[in-house]
């Protein structure tokens, strides 16, 4: 299974998106990338705000920092591979794949 025109790459010392970005992804958003990509393509806002980096020990951190990440991470993957949030949930394209995912699947 080939990688992506984007790749999360997972598998290194620092998570890190290759590929055909349109803008340079900050650490957070490639974080919240492989957030996203790590558990299933899909994920909600509440989910990534406790999850996510010095976010999961502030439990009362405010919403508007995931959309700020997540407009981040847009503007580095383009609307068209990860378009806003439906109902408070993310989604990524499976055309940004990820090298651990890959992994998983050929193990």
């Amino acid at each position: 299974m080939p990688a992506g025109p984007i790749e999360v790459r997972i598998l290194r010392d620092e998570p890190a998106l290759c590929g055909a970005l349109e803008a340079l992804a900050s650490a957070g958003a490639t974080e919240f990338i492989a957030y996203v990509a790590l558990h299933g393509y899909r994920a909600t806002s509440l989910r990534l705000r406790d999850s996510l980096g010095p976010y999961k020990q502030q439990a009362s951190k405010s919403e508007k920092t995931i959309y700020d990440i997540a407009a981040a991470a847009r503007k580095a993957l383009g609307p068209e591979r990860f378009p806003g949030a439906y109902a408070k949930s993310y989604e990524l394209d499976r055309e940004v794949t990820c090298d651990w995912v890959r992994f998983s699947e050929l193990v």
